[in-house]
């Protein structure tokens, strides 16, 4: 299964993307790749690796940054052994010759 794996700045601290319009232009990009070539797994970061959204005490919070919008919050334990080693892994998505990377502005 041929892969694209996604990256994308956030568009508010609050969450990557409020209104979808990263999906929607994602979606538009893949659609001549996916008629082209058939289907394609799609690594999505946001969506694939936990997000630092927790206090220090474990409470989720409705924004993943602190108000500088570039410190984040924490996670669980168990959360952040996931995160630690899907970035590892990510690594290895990104730099694989088979692998179509996609950076969204």
């Amino acid at each position: 299964l041929p892969v694209v794996c996604v990256s994308h700045a956030w568009l508010s601290a609050e969450h990557p993307d409020p209104r979808g319009s990263t999906l929607a232009s994602l979606a538009g990009a893949l659609q001549p790749l996916v008629e082209r070539r058939g289907r394609h797994g799609v690594l999505l970061d946001y969506c694939s690796i936990h997000q630092r959204c927790r206090d220090a005490a474990g409470a989720a919070q409705h924004a993943c940054f602190g108000p500088d919008h570039g410190s984040v919050v924490g996670l669980y334990a168990s959360e952040e052994a996931l995160r630690k080693a899907a970035e590892r892994a990510e690594v290895v998505w990104l730099s694989h010759p088979h692998t179509q990377v996609a950076l969204l502005a």
